[in-house]
């Protein structure tokens, strides 16, 4: 699962093999338990391998889930737009949606990321283990903010760049960045497939979506608007090239 996700994440795979290992992570390792370190599992232990190989098929890092790469999974999925394997890990993994369908089957406290979650060639598939001990809990929180909801520091400013989960509904979110608060808002619910995203900043369209340390003084707070441009706003000429095909001219 790693050399896929993160060559698609450190933009280092050109744009076919980016394309091809999504493919195959698609294909092989996103299950309904979550995405899969690895696949199939060792079910013979290999010296050249290592100690994994000795874990029992579908545990731990032997063909189960292990959570703090599969969070870098989610993160690969909000990044090349994929909006239905992003829900289909972010709820694969969520304790609180895993523990609400089946706590019994979930076998963990229900407000605590797991390390890990047995495999399909476990002899219990689905169950969630290693509570209070994992870095991925950190992980899942921060990718939550930065890549669905898309509240995401850059070196050029505050990145407004959210994969929206139809799910997830209406989204009003704060961050605190260089001394400011952003606050954005959208209704996930209202994306379609294809359609780019349109942000006001402090009621102003911006061309980028993008948020800078100019707009608002250290203390203030900086209010985002996001919606979507629809494929017949796309279609739609600009003013300018509607009033030249009516032999208008263009007044600024």
């Amino acid at each position: 699962l790693n050399p896929q996700t993160w060559a698609i994440l450190t933009n280092a795979a050109p744009a076919d093999r980016a394309e091809a290992a999504w493919a195959s992570v698609r294909e092989l390792l996103i299950k309904e338990m979550g995405p899969l370190l690895l696949a199939p599992a060792y079910s013979v232990p290999r010296e050249d391998i290592g100690y994994i190989t000795r874990y029992s098929p579908g545990s731990r890092e032997n063909g189960g889930v292990y959570t703090h790469a599969a969070t870098w999974a989610l993160a690969a999925a909000c990044h090349v737009k994929d909006t239905a394997a992003a829900e289909r890990i972010y709820r694969s993994i969520n304790p609180a949606i895993r523990s609400e369908a089946d706590a019994d089957g979930w076998s963990a406290e229900p407000y605590a990321t797991p390390g890990n979650i047995d495999g399909p060639l476990s002899e219990t598939p689905g169950r969630a283990g290693w509570t209070w001990y994992t870095g991925s809990a950190a992980w899942l929180n921060r990718i939550c903010l930065e890549r669905i909801i898309g509240l995401r520091p850059t070196w050029e400013g505050m990145a407004i760049d959210p994969c929206p989960i139809p799910s997830i509904g209406v989204v009003d979110a704060t961050r605190r960045w260089r001394g400011r608060s952003v606050r954005l808002r959208f209704d996930a619910a209202e994306w379609r497939e294809g359609q780019p995203i349109r942000v006001t900043v402090n009621g102003e369209a911006r061309e980028r979506a993008m948020v800078e340390e100019g707009d608002a003084p250290i203390g203030g707070t900086i209010d985002v608007v996001a919606t979507w441009i629809t494929r017949e706003e796309r279609q739609r000429p600009a003013p300018a090239a509607a009033a030249a095909a009516t032999g208008q001219r263009s007044l600024r």
